[in-house]
């Protein structure tokens, strides 16, 4: 039985009420989550796409961080992603608010569409859609905006696959490609599998994952290609080594009270683990959904059943080094954190606890447990699961150490290793420790105000890169080296500030660099004229003989025009974008476009044109059955 609009329009008021109530810091008092990965990486993306974005939609180079990096390649950038251009006309809090309920909206809508297929069931589906966008694991994940995002189109995905629609699937797996965190990528495979291997005929919709899975990897080349590249250049090993892939176990009794404890207890729980960390291993579900997915583990059949067996089995994975055996499984250390697993756990169970709602003998029970769920989910998420400001507080600091109020434009910032060896471990609980936080420009923050930086946040930076910061933390001041990267100002602590659990403005030191080069430049002292410099191209003219510098990082993709001859651009000092011309003057430009980029773009153009056939296809297919069913039926 359909529900009346009435019913739908109800529903839709109540979950509007209810997210306005669950994100009361969000809506009603215009606060931001953040923490410190908001701060050093999506707070500086967001920030530098949307310059790239205001000049020209120039999203192949990030010049800001890292002495240059690619900023297409990098999927926590979310380049592609098509929210983004949303930023074009909002500030960082208003984003932030429609990211946060456009993809609840999302997780929402399609969990509630999946149930309802499967049992025509109205309060089920109403049941599936709250704990899909309100559970626990979600709350935990909106301060980092690859995870949020990606999280949002599981549902999306199993609907899709539900219905076999291979056009539907690819573009959801693209999406969610698109928003930015490649392990949550390929959980979403892992759990449409298990979807698959719960339907009576597998076969057709192992067939039809399959074909979305390629389909939508292909239409996505045009940032996986580059990304494939990024990975390939960087320090991280495409297998982490155990201790690695083991960080953020779950321990057993932060998942079991997880499940057994009602949301208002456990929010006020401590960890068992002290350097547990809540954005990576919040998770929260409930005694309630617990309660109905066992009764809908009874009640149900093999669809359930495995669904079932699918998130015990993912619950068993999250515990990682507590199982023994984690670290021995074949190319699991893939995954840097197991409880990323908890994400399957949470999206395959859903369904099963619908289906114990809908088959209460009651109807009413069924809303009952409606109101607990959302009751139970409020008094989890209340207390504070993270740290809120606002918008001035999270995008603008006064600094406070003498020597970062007045940075050279163009030239970098360098912090000193005793810096990034510890940050990490700064124990940040007060206003005052955010304030020293920011007011330092940590990495990567000061790119968010056109800050260059050479140690920037970030998880694949290049080897290149890895080696040119420890010949400068080797080197003296006034060394060569400091002067050929453009740095202005070296960052550092005191040895005793070192050592502190956080430590005070009094701890932070800056030294100046008098005679930093500029952005290109010839060591042999030859004048350079620069007459265009932006990201990924620099053009300038010289009197050579020479070697002429551009201090961006090397990667694979840089090319030079030296008086309109395409060559390869050179390294300079193992490290710098460079070009050597001889007697006379000349005119050098160099542009980063690398082959992937390319070749990513002609994948991805040619399977847009074969999505857009099946798309038809599929259509057509699905307007000829219903027409079939209404001439049988008439």
């Amino acid at each position: 039985m359909r529900p009346s609009p009435r019913a739908l329009a109800t529903t839709a008021g109540a979950f509007i009420v209810y997210f306005a109530l669950f994100w009361w810091r969000l809506t009603l008092k215009s606060m931001i989550p953040f923490d410190g990965n908001t701060l050093r990486l999506f707070y500086p993306s967001w920030a530098v796409g949307k310059w790239l974005l205001l000049h020209g939609f120039h999203f192949l180079w990030d010049p800001y961080r890292n002495m240059g990096q690619p900023f297409l390649a990098s999927p926590q950038n979310e380049a592609f992603y098509p929210f983004r251009v949303l930023s074009l006309i909002t500030n960082f809090a208003q984003y932030e608010q429609a990211f946060v309920l456009f993809h609840t909206a999302i997780a929402i809508l399609g969990m509630s569409v999946l149930v309802y297929d499967w049992s025509r069931n109205f309060p089920s589906a109403v049941l599936a859609g709250l704990a899909a966008g309100f559970h626990g694991f979600f709350l935990a994940r909106v301060t980092d905006h690859s995870d949020f995002a990606s999280m949002a189109w599981v549902p999306l995905a199993f609907f899709c696959l539900s219905r076999r629609s291979t056009a539907a699937l690819a573009l959801t797996l693209c999406l969610q490609w698109m928003a930015g965190f490649p392990p949550f990528s390929i959980l979403t495979i892992v759990g449409l599998g298990v979807l698959a291997a719960s339907f009576s005929e597998p076969k057709t919709y192992f067939w039809c994952l399959a074909k979305g899975a390629v389909l939508g990897g292909a239409l996505s080349a045009v940032q996986g290609l580059p990304f494939l590249e990024m990975l390939r250049e960087s320090q991280r090993a495409l297998l982490l080594d155990p201790g690695a892939a083991l960080a953020y176990s779950m321990d057993p009794w932060s998942l079991l009270r997880a499940w057994l404890l009602p949301g208002a207890v456990v929010a006020r729980l401590p960890f068992v683990v002290p350097d547990t960390d809540p954005a990576v291993t919040g998770f929260y579900l409930g005694p309630f959904i617990l309660a109905l997915s066992a009764w809908g583990f009874w009640k149900g059949g093999r669809r359930e059943r495995v669904l079932a067996a699918g998130a015990a089995g993912a619950c068993i994975l999250s515990l990682g080094s507590y199982t023994g055996f984690y670290g021995h499984i074949p190319f699991i250390t893939v995954f840097r954190f197991p409880a990323h697993w908890l994400l399957l756990s949470s999206a395959l169970i859903i369904p099963v606890a619908a289906h114990g709602a809908a088959r209460l003998a009651d109807r009413r029970a069924a809303w009952v447990f409606i109101a607990l769920v959302a009751v139970d989910f409020l008094g989890y998420a209340w207390p504070v699961h993270a740290s809120w400001g606002d918008l001035d507080f999270v995008a603008y600091t006064r600094v406070r150490v003498a020597g970062l109020d007045n940075i050279p434009a163009g030239t970098r910032i360098f912090h000193t290793d005793i810096i990034m060896r510890r940050i990490h471990l700064w124990k940040i609980t007060e206003k005052e420790d955010w304030l020293v936080f920011k007011g330092l420009f940590t990495p990567s923050y000061g790119a968010a105000f056109g800050i260059r930086d050479v140690a920037g946040f970030f998880q694949l930076e290049s080897r290149r890169n890895i080696a040119y910061r420890a010949r400068l933390n080797a080197a003296p001041l006034g060394s060569p080296l400091f002067d050929n990267a453009g740095i202005s100002r070296i960052v550092t602590l005191t040895r005793e500030g070192a050592l502190k659990p956080m430590p005070g403005w009094k701890d932070c030191g800056v030294f100046e660099n008098s005679h930093p080069k500029p952005h290109a430049f010839s060591p042999e002292g030859r004048p350079v004229v620069i007459e265009e410099d932006r990201p990924g191209r620099c053009r300038c003219r010289v009197q050579g003989p020479a070697t002429v510098v551009y201090s961006e990082s090397y990667y694979p993709g840089w090319m030079a025009l030296i008086d309109g001859k395409k060559s390869p651009a050179e390294i300079f000092d193992d490290k710098f974008v460079s070009a050597r011309v001889g007697a006379g003057e000349h005119l050098i430009e160099w542009y980063y476009f690398p082959r992937s980029v390319a070749l990513g773009a002609g994948i991805s153009l040619m399977a847009l044109l074969f999505w857009g056939g099946l798309l038809w296809f599929e259509l057509r297919a699905l307007q000829a059955g219903k027409l079939e069913g209404h001439q049988e039926h008439a």
